[in-house]
């Protein structure tokens, strides 16, 4: 039964673009694209990329559409469709040598359809993964599997292809750091700290000085790679190695993490080799605005020490900004007299060389309560925002970090972190018991203060570059580079200074933020405008062409359907049963809003500069059978009938459209029309237009309350059916919409649907 809105109560009002006069002067749309705008304006292209490509590897063909049936029809219900369709377009009941040859491919489609179809496999593997799932060279098991059975063999054989194609991509990650030490060569302030005290550093003038000169202080290593065991549970095996000067530690673990549902998780790993730390840890998304994690950390694995527990909980307290309380209970706390002598609350006394070959002593970390308030989000429409405030016993801090995304490849963060310390005051008289932590007296007092500034660019799509500088009071300096792609990364980070350098920190936070922003502006953004430039091209040159053959074909059938169509009229109307009088599949709201008061005419629509809408009045008349005409909903809407297509797309696209000039002022206000008109050509062409955008596409755009972005004008005006039919002597008009089903007359709910006329 139609699905479109109830036309007769109310009625769809026109709706129009928006101008280029209203794209330039308008205060909601920005002279430029925001950059939060142009990534969008990215995954958006990314998107219809991927659906379209999905669609071709399907095939373009719809069986279902093709014999105009539901995806779970019944054998009996494929046959009668195939007969009814087969007898419709069989080349012998044509004449016209051309309209046979259109009639003969029309055929061939309608029979291939009805043989892969009623064929139990074939019709799993096409109901699996379409088209090419016909041509797959696939052992599915006993021919007396269910249809359910088979679809789901097919649907795993799928799977297991697609994961060998991308095991080497996600399942495995590595990292390797490597710390290094140049301050001798850069810290002028070292040199001057050391005069002072008497040491002078000899004149470094060589390559080989130099490269003695600089200390390499720690390497660290990591690799992990995941094994799948079925579709929720799966197993890692991780390894990490670090050195720090002829020391080094080493250890292998492996994990397990099982997801029951969306959003719900729990992992488990534990070390292979000692010290044996176990590690539980579980996340659960409440719903889209609240979450919580809890993490248990055991340093022993018969409780020595108590497990260290982190619970977490987040909460969106704007639409843009999500709050979160995390409670650390560390592992010096104790239950009674449960773990009150634990090794991480009594002094660590130095055991002898002999205690020591005897029975090793091993170092529990000591690891403080804490609670951490924070808050993390969008403070505006390109600056992300991350603060927290923790506070512990010996130990407070205040953290805020800001990144702001100057291009969709390219965003520059800083931050700060102010670190207070408390100290055991050394002259307290301690009283004749055990004190806790919070107890003793102390003294707070101010440890230092870190700041930090970087970039990170994409350098390709699979390729990020990135540099970190922090420096502070009471800090040393450091100069990270960072590398990565498809998982694995490399550090650099390299101590630039152990003391305040105001020289130093000048030239390194001017000098790598003017070659990052340089090669944005010079390379990456020119290249990427350009790809970005050329990706919609092809997408739109691709759409165009399949448009164009698809208004070729309408053509046909509509020369192909004619005459079935004036025999059909014939035989409604000697019985009063159901005539199509008109029928119009395009923009269509004007139409019918125009026809409450009057009879509108086909030059309404057609009489214009650009094409509104196809008269499909032949191709549905031609589908009626015992006066009735049902056409269930297909994957593809309504442009799954055969000889349906969208004709407002065509009607978006200009010969001289700014996207096959230079790329110079791609984004720049006077584009803005073209470049919404370009992507919502693109956008309304593909079928599920809804799976794109996070809002269903609306027919009254101009409605919404509220300024929009120039991104979110590219929704346009969706294709509907309009229809005027007669049936015992009534007429009835009504609206569907483009994903609807069509079942006409509906006899009892006349007054939902569709509006009724007298003629008289």
């Amino acid at each position: 039964m139609s699905t479109g809105t109830d036309s007769y109560d109310h009625p769809v009002e026109a709706t129009s673009e928006v101008s280029l006069d209203q794209a330039s002067t308008s205060p909601s749309i920005p002279p430029e694209l925001s950059a939060s705008d142009k990534l969008k304006l990215e995954e958006w292209i990314t998107s219809a990329e991927r659906e379209n490509a999905t669609k071709k590897d399907a095939g373009d063909l719809d069986y279902y559409s093709i014999l105009g049936i539901k995806s779970n029809a019944e054998d009996e219900d494929i046959r009668e469709a195939y007969r009814k369709k087969s007898r419709l377009f069989h080349p012998d009941k044509h004449s016209n040598s051309e309209v046979k040859e259109w009639a003969s491919s029309q055929f061939q489609q309608i029979q291939r359809a009805y043989e892969v179809l009623i064929n139990p496999i074939q019709r799993a593997a096409y109901d699996a993964v379409g088209e090419k799932g016909l041509s797959m060279d696939m052992e599915i098991g006993s021919r007396f599997m269910s249809k359910y059975e088979i679809r789901q063999e097919f649907e795993r054989k799928v799977r297991m292809e697609k994961e060998k194609d991308i095991a080497a991509l996600v399942n495995s990650k590595s990292e390797i750091v490597l710390g290094m030490n140049v301050s001798v060569l850069t810290s002028a302030s070292l040199h001057d700290m050391l005069l002072k005290r008497g040491i002078k550093i000899k004149p470094i003038s060589t390559l080989q000085e130099m490269y003695w000169a600089v200390q390499r202080q720690k390497l660290v290593t990591k690799h992990k790679f995941v094994i799948p065991f079925g579709n929720t549970l799966n197993a890692s095996i991780s390894g990490q190695a670090s050195f720090k000067g002829k020391l080094g530690v080493g250890n292998v673990g492996i994990g397990l993490a099982h997801s029951n549902s969306p959003g719900v998780s729990t992992e488990i790993s534990l070390p292979i080799l000692p010290p044996h730390t176990a590690t539980i840890k579980r996340s659960v998304q409440l719903n889209s605005e609240s979450f919580y994690n809890v993490e248990a950390t055991a340093h022993s694995l018969v409780l020595e020490t108590p497990p260290s527990i982190s619970a977490t909980y987040g909460q969106s307290i704007t639409q843009r900004l999500t709050g979160f309380l995390s409670v650390r209970t560390g592992n010096r706390y104790y239950i009674g007299d449960f773990w009150k002598q634990s090794p991480t609350r009594t002094e660590r006394t130095k055991p002898s060389a002999e205690e020591s070959k005897k029975s090793p002593v091993r170092n529990y970390p000591r690891d403080y309560s804490s609670v951490t308030l924070g808050i993390a989000g969008q403070m505006a429409s390109d600056v992300q925002i991350n603060t927290s405030a923790t506070f512990s016993v010996p130990q407070q801090q205040l953290a805020m970090q800001l990144t702001k995304q100057i291009d969709s490849q390219f965003s520059l963060d800083c931050g700060i972190t102010i670190v207070a310390s408390s100290h055991e005051l050394g002259d307290y008289a301690a009283d004749n018991r055990e004190l806790d932590e919070y107890e003793i007296p102390r003294s707070n007092i101010m440890q230092a203060i870190m700041l930090h500034f970087g970039g990170e660019m994409s350098i390709t799509e699979f390729e990020q570059f990135g540099y970190r500088f922090d420096f502070g009071l009471n800090t040393h300096m450091t100069f990270t580079l960072k590398y990565s792609r498809l998982g694995q990364v490399f550090r650099l980070p390299v101590m630039v200074s152990p003391v305040f350098d105001l020289d130093l920190m000048l030239y390194l936070l001017a000098l790598p933020t003017a070659f990052a922003t340089g090669y944005n502006l010079l390379v990456l953004r020119p290249r990427k405008l350009a790809r970005l430039k050329q990706r919609m091209l092809d997408l739109e040159n691709e759409i165009l062409q399949s448009c164009a053959l698809k208004q070729k074909n309408y053509n046909h059938i509509v020369k192909l359907l004619d005459p079935v169509c004036e025999q059909k009229c014939e035989i409604e109307s000697k019985k009063n049963g159901l005539i199509i009088t008109k029928a119009f599949y395009g923009d269509v709201g004007v139409l019918y809003s125009d026809s409450i008061g009057r009879m509108s005419t086909k030059s309404e629509l057609m009489d214009t500069d650009k094409l509104r809408a196809i008269d499909v009045r032949v191709i549905l008349m031609a589908l009626v059978n015992d006066s009735q005409l049902v056409i269930p909903t297909s994957k593809s809407g309504l442009q799954g009938i055969v000889g349906f297509y969208n004709p407002l797309v065509q009607n978006l696209v200009d010969d001289s459209t700014v996207l096959d000039k230079t790329t110079d002022e791609f984004l720049s206000a006077k584009r803005v029309q073209s470049l919404v008109n370009s992507i919502g050509t693109i956008m309304d062409s593909l079928p599920k237009f809804s799976s794109i955008l996070w809002n269903p596409p609306q027919n009254e755009f101009g409605n919404t309350r509220g300024p929009k972005s120039v991104v979110q004008q590219i929704t346009k005006i969706r294709p509907q059916l309009y229809i005027e039919y007669m049936f015992r002597n009534k007429l009835h008009r009504a609206i569907i919409d483009d994903f609807g089903s069509i079942a006409i007359p509906l006899e009892g709910k006349l007054s939902s649907y569709i509006s009724t006329i007298n003629p008289s």
